[in-house]
């Protein structure tokens, strides 16, 4: 049981410093999309609008919400 925890252990190690920088990247880089699958002004898009409000805040980052009604083709 713990050669076992310690292998797995000293895994996850070796691929943090392996590919460290990226694990540590700043996250969001990018302004963040809210795809509604309604209409605008429906009770879902208010409240992805609310959530986007505060999300801003939190995380720094422009956050957009986009209505796309209907079904994809």
């Amino acid at each position: 049981m713990f050669k076992k925890t310690f292998k797995t252990l000293f895994f996850v190690c070796a691929v943090m410093v392996a590919f460290g920088g990226n694990l540590w990247a700043e996250y969001p880089d990018h302004p963040i999309k809210i795809i509604v699958p309604f209409n605008a002004g429906g009770e879902t898009d208010i409240s992805a609008r609310l959530l986007a409000a505060e999300l801003e805040k939190v995380v720094g980052q422009s956050v957009v919400v986009q209505n796309i009604a209907g079904h994809p083709e």
